[in-house]
C-alpha cells in the first residue's frame, strides 16, 4: 500500500508539472568556446548539461523540463558540437548557433575605472544575451512551457537541484524579485546569474 501510494504521489507530482499539456520549465544556456591556445577546451559546457541531463533522466522532470543552449561562435565551439551530437536524439535538448553577433555600439570605447560604465568584455556578454534572450523566447513561446531558467555554461547544477527549483517555486505563495531586473514580481533573480521567469497570463497572474 506504500509503494502505491508513493507511486501516486510521484504522478501528481509528475501531472501538476505539465501546464495544459505544456512543459513546466525551460532552461536556457548561454555559452561559448573555452579553448587556452595549445590546449584542450575546457569542458564545463559538458559538465553543466551532464549534471543537468542526470537529474531529468528516469525522472518525473523528464517530460516537463526541456534545455536550449545558445553558442555565439558559430563552427568555433568543439564541447557544444560534440554534445549536440550527443543530445541529437532527445527532443527536450535544443542547440542554436548564431551566425551573426550583434555589433558593439561604441567599439572604440576601452575599459575604464569606472564600475558604472561596461567595458568591452561586459557589453560583449550583454549583447550576446540580447541575442540569446530572443532565441530562448522563442522557444518558450513554441513549447508553451510556464517557467524559464537561465544559467551560464560553467554552473553546475547542485544534487538535488531541480528539486530544490521546484520546491522553491511551489512553495512561494507569489514570486518575488531581489533586483532592478525582475520585472513586477514576474521573475526571481539569482544573484545576477540567473533568473527564473514565470510566463504572464494576461499580466494578473502573478500568485500560484
Amino acid at each position: 500500500a506504500m509503494g502505491r501510494m508513493e507511486d501516486l504521489v510521484v504522478a501528481l507530482a509528475a501531472l501538476a508539472m505539465v501546464v495544459d499539456g505544456a512543459p513546466w520549465l525551460l532552461i536556457g544556456v548561454n555559452t561559448v568556446p573555452r579553448q587556452p591556445s595549445g590546449k584542450p577546451p575546457i569542458r564545463y559546457l559538458e559538465q553543466t548539461l551532464g549534471s543537468i541531463h542526470q537529474q531529468l533522466s528516469g525522472t518525473l522532470f523528464e517530460n516537463s523540463v526541456h534545455v536550449h543552449v545558445v553558442n555565439h561562435l558559430l563552427g568555433k565551439h568543439v564541447v557544444f558540437d560534440q554534445l549536440k551530437a550527443k543530445h541529437s536524439t532527445d527532443e527536450h535538448f535544443h542547440f542554436s548557433e548564431v551566425e551573426h553577433r550583434l555589433v558593439d555600439p561604441h567599439p572604440r570605447a576601452g575599459n575604464n575605472q569606472n564600475v558604472n560604465i561596461p567595458g568591452v568584455k561586459v557589453r560583449r556578454q550583454s549583447l550576446d544575451l540580447v541575442t540569446a534572450f530572443g532565441l530562448w523566447a522563442a522557444t518558450a513561446k513554441a513549447l508553451g512551457v510556464k517557467y524559464f531558467l537561465t544559467v551560464e555554461d560553467d554552473m553546475k547544477l547542485c544534487p538535488g537541484g531541480m528539486q530544490a527549483i521546484r520546491y522553491a517555486v511551489n512553495k512561494a505563495t507569489c514570486l518575488l524579485y531581489t533586483s532592478d531586473a525582475a520585472d513586477e514580481e514576474d521573475s526571481v533573480d539569482h544573484g545576477g546569474r540567473g533568473y527564473t521567469i514565470k510566463k504572464k497570463r494576461g499580466g494578473s497572474d502573478r500568485c500560484m
